[in-house]
């Protein structure tokens, strides 16, 4: 059993994953939030592209909740899919941020 609070740590093998699949995405989200200091909005898209990809990885449930969500918003061309679906982005958010993974900010 955990004797800590919280989820445990990442395994080697969903760091690694983490590293190969969403890598790229993580340095481009940095680029743009060290470049937008003073726009504080303009990385949200990207951010939550982020945050989809750990959760792929780390919580395939909540990631395919997202997912789904996007698709209807898409195909229904009524909400901007970005702001459809915050109530999903935001539980992958919390889950991420359990396991101290989250904002990415301070990674």
């Amino acid at each position: 059993m955990w004797p800590f609070k919280g989820e445990k740590p990442l395994t080697e093998e969903q760091q690694a994953r983490l590293r190969r699949k969403c890598g790229l995405m993580v340095v481009t989200l940095r680029n743009c939030l060290a470049a937008n200091k003073t726009r504080p909005g303009a990385c949200n898209n990207l951010d939550t592209q982020v945050v989809h990809c750990y959760a792929e990885v780390l919580d395939p449930a909540l990631a395919a909740a997202h997912e789904d969500c996007f698709t209807k918003a898409v195909n229904s061309r009524r909400d901007p899919p970005y702001t459809a679906c915050q109530g999903q982005a935001q539980a992958m958010r919390s889950a991420l941020a359990k396991r101290k993974l989250y904002p990415f900010a301070d990674r």
